[in-house]
């Protein structure tokens, strides 16, 4: 199989996400938090004017954070689904709801450290119910077609961070999306471009696949090296220099403003912010484990992997300007498997399968220490593109 079709793709990511799914929720999703307000900032400016009482959908909503927010901002006036093609992931998501009913959203208050949004169970002007139980649920499904159920029916659509996972078939599930807004209703989307970070590890991390996929194809005599198959399914793009926009971010907009008659762009733009995590390692096993670089661990092995975090070390030590003096300074030991260290699960072993043309790739390589750990904190600010439609009414019924 020379690429992954849609079919294959999803059956991967709904593996991946179900493994992934408790630490994700833990220690990447809180991360998310600052794109999360600045998006839901604007959907509280415009909930005046979207139709009241309607469906708010929130697809690829992974383990549900965003979700008591949303209703919150919403005044609790608004049934709120969830979509999300892992079981694990919708698990966590209802589960969340209900301790946030019980509790009259606190704990969601609480986790999310939001100042800038109302309290839990009040609006702005302190006078919004708690949400009512069964107010918010989540339901395993395809998420690229909604419209085919819910053409028409929503108030909102509010999706972060899932968009980008659906490769090719993102302007259409967009499309989709807005389809299924009732007249003044208000879809926004938050999305990983192909091109996160100019430097730091996002950018680390595509270079070092490209360096191990560029190995691999010189060592195999035929076929196309597993890596260069498993690129489609990756969320960011893996050139060298700073790569243009992939066919189908460029196409994005333009589908659904060619598909939806009434359909008003108000915004499309690049939100960055700081992202810290203790050390290069606990990045590391976070993104492998519980995070969007799980489904290439899945793919290729526990071997790969090891191989490519070298190459990705090695990458973050020569950005600094480290010589192999120099990273001994900066680099410790510790053993790799959990976020927070601790030996590896047999989980962990067995999972994926191996790969002979990574094995051979290793033998030839002398980076950092794949083990090695930048004890700094490491500090890089990701930007994610942010996209506002309206449809049914003109921009100036809108507020941004």
């Amino acid at each position: 199989m020379s690429a992954f079709t849609p079919s294959s793709r999803a059956m991967l990511l709904a593996k991946s996400w179900d493994f992934a799914a408790k630490l994700y929720t833990r220690e990447l999703a809180p991360r998310f938090l600052p794109w999360m307000h600045g998006a839901l900032e604007v959907l509280q400016r415009n909930a005046g004017s979207l139709p009241p009482g309607r469906l708010v959908l929130v697809p690829c909503c992974g383990p549900g954070l965003e979700m008591s927010l949303i209703s919150r901002c919403l005044g609790h006036g608004h049934p709120l689904l969830g979509v999300d093609l892992s079981q694990g992931m919708v698990d966590i998501a209802n589960r969340l709801a209900q301790e946030a009913e019980r509790t009259a959203g606190a704990a969601a208050g609480t986790a999310a450290g939001d100042s800038t949004l109302p309290t839990i169970g009040q609006s702005a002007d302190g006078d919004r119910p708690t949400p009512p139980p069964g107010l918010i649920r989540a339901v395993v499904g395809d998420a690229s077609s909604l419209h085919v159920e819910h053409e028409g029916q929503a108030a909102a659509v509010v999706s972060f961070f899932g968009l980008q996972q659906l490769g090719p078939a993102a302007p259409a599930a967009l499309l989709s999306w807005v389809r299924c807004l009732a007249p003044g209703g208000i879809a926004i989307v938050v999305l990983w471009p192909s091109h996160v970070e100019d430097s730091g590890p996002w950018r680390q991390y595509d270079r070092a696949v490209q360096r191990l996929q560029q190995q691999q194809q010189q060592q195999q005599q035929q076929g196309t090296s597993p890596a260069a198959q498993h690129e489609q399914c990756s969320s960011t793009n893996t050139g060298n220099g700073a790569p243009p926009l992939t066919e189908w971010e460029r196409s994005l907009v333009e589908v659904v403003m060619q598909g939806v008659e009434d359909a008003v762009l108000l915004s499309d733009e690049m939100v960055q912010h700081d992202m810290q995590w203790p050390d290069v390692d606990t990045f590391w096993e976070v993104m492998t484990q519980g995070g969007p670089w799980h489904a290439r661990r899945l793919s290729f092995g526990n071997a790969y992997m090891e191989t490519l975090k070298a190459l990705f070390v090695a990458g973050l030590a020569q950005e600094a300007g480290l010589g192999t003096g120099q990273q001994e300074l900066l680099v410790g030991q510790h053993h790799p498997g959990t976020a927070s260290g601790g030996s590896k699960s047999k989980t962990q072993e067995q999972m994926g399968v191996r790969d002979p043309a990574a094995a051979a790739a290793r033998s030839q390589l002398q980076p950092a220490p794949a083990t090695a750990s930048i004890i700094r904190p490491l500090i890089h600010t990701p930007r994610a593109r942010q996209i506002v439609i309206k449809r049914g009414l003109s921009s100036a019924h809108a507020r941004l």
